[in-house]
């Protein structure tokens, strides 16, 4: 009977707590939904840090001709190329190894702009077989 009875003050003390139970659990879910949003929050600026820090990896061309602009090289490649007589003083004041070194980083970044200057288009299937169809026809 003793046993019945501490059910009854357990029960009763449950009770009696469920009120300020339910309002530590408030609490608990406003600290939750406060912190699920600190962390979406976080974590939405981390992504766009990401996406700011993805960063187009220049290509070799692109590399060597920045370095020629920042050596003062420019004029050896590009549209102002055509000045020769002026390319072949400045080359005549560089050591071998330096005019190697110029001249290896002038044909990758002229090989560069060809290749980005070249147009390459592949033809349209639709077009290759209406060009086929329409000789038919006229034969």
């Amino acid at each position: 009977m003793n046993h019945d009875h501490s059910k009854k003050i357990l029960d009763g003390a449950s009770f009696d707590r469920s009120g300020s139970q339910d309002s530590l659990d408030e609490l608990s879910m406003d600290d939750y939904w406060k912190e699920l949003e600190n962390i979406h929050e976080t974590r939405g600026n981390n992504h766009e840090e990401r996406v700011s820090l993805v960063v187009k990896e220049p290509d070799e061309g692109e590399l060597e001709e920045e370095w020629l602009k920042e050596a003062g090289l420019s004029n050896l490649f590009g549209e102002s190329s055509g000045d020769s007589l002026e390319s072949v003083v400045l080359i005549s004041t560089l050591t071998r190894t330096q005019k190697a070194a110029v001249e290896k980083r002038v044909e990758t970044v002229t090989q560069t702009m060809r290749k980005k200057n070249k147009q390459h288009q592949i033809p349209d299937v639709r077009d290759i077989f209406r060009l086929q169809n329409d000789s038919k026809g006229k034969v």
